[in-house]
């Protein structure tokens, strides 16, 4: 689900925390040029490892959805951009062509499992 923004990200993991829900949370790298993180994501991860229990699952998008799918520039990955891009590709195809998003789609997968 969308969570509006990396800084809710920890919320709902809270919410599924207290529920008694485990939980898997996605966010991009979110690295600055000079190499630092962005602060808004850096504290939303120390969140989120704070939460981090036996059943929950945090894994990053390698620097944005956008990237792993080779979006391009001034583009975002809307579900209507990846519905006509990458549906109908076999496993094969994505991974030749998207091995970041594949990768990241297998550890949420291994989650799951």
């Amino acid at each position: 689900m969308d969570t509006g923004g990396v800084g809710n990200v920890p919320d709902y993991a809270d919410v599924a925390k207290r529920l008694g829900m485990p939980w898997c949370a996605v966010t991009d790298e979110d690295v600055l040029p000079d190499g630092t993180i962005k602060p808004a994501a850096k504290a939303a991860r120390d969140k989120l490892g704070r939460l981090l229990g036996p059943g929950d699952q945090s894994v990053m998008w390698s620097v944005d959805l956008e990237t792993c799918l080779s979006v391009p520039p001034r583009q975002k990955a809307t579900p209507d951009w990846q519905a006509v891009n990458t549906d109908g590709k076999s496993l094969a195809q994505l991974q030749r062509d998207h091995p970041d998003f594949v990768a990241t789609c297998q550890a949420i997968l291994r989650w799951l499992a």
